[in-house]
């Protein structure tokens, strides 16, 4: 929504959302800044943009994917054990409260990369050729897990979710963790 917010006689300031029509997104805020100089008649105008931050980012992906808990993440395990559970966690903070059995470490920055088929086969994981294939991802605390979720949507995964709250939820949840290997 536009906004317009006079200062002063020399000084505005505006706002408007910048918006994505066609994939329906926000992606920040426009700023700009007017300043008048009253001697010689002159406006400067300039703006800057305002960037997303990783609560909006994750926010957006929690309106996309479904979270699940963890008791529905094992029950979905159990009732599919072709289910590929990915923690996206970078290998150094994924040992902090474990892993989810099964689940495999491919970090949320290597995770595009290794789900493209369009790349060279050594880049690409094969667990993740199939986008028919049930994927649940993780991370601590569930933040990442949507992220990454959601870039797998993108990517034509049709049955991706996270588990809310991460593997911190899971283990307080009373199930197994076991240490990254």
């Amino acid at each position: 929504m536009p906004g317009r917010r006079i200062v002063s006689k020399y000084f505005c300031l505006e706002w408007v959302q910048v918006y994505n029509e066609q994939e329906q997104e926000s992606f920040g805020f426009r700023v700009g800044i007017d300043l008048k100089f009253a001697r010689h008649g002159t406006v400067i105008r300039g703006g800057i943009d305002m960037a997303l931050k990783f609560a909006d980012i994750v926010g957006k992906a929690r309106e996309n994917v479904p979270g699940i808990s963890s008791a529905e993440a094992k029950e979905k395990i159990q009732a599919n054990p072709d289910t590929l559970v990915i923690d996206v966690q970078d290998a150094a903070d994924a040992g902090a409260c474990g892993l989810i059995p099964s689940s495999v470490n491919i970090s949320l920055g290597m995770l595009p990369i290794r789900a493209d088929l369009e790349l060279p086969e050594h880049l690409r994981d094969a667990r993740l050729a199939d986008r028919n294939r049930p994927v649940i991802v993780t991370c601590g605390a569930g933040g990442q897990a949507a992220i990454g979720a959601y870039l797998l949507k993108q990517m034509g995964f049709t049955d991706v979710s996270y588990i809310s709250g991460g593997t911190a939820a899971w283990k307080e949840a009373g199930f197994d963790v076991e240490p990254l290997k």
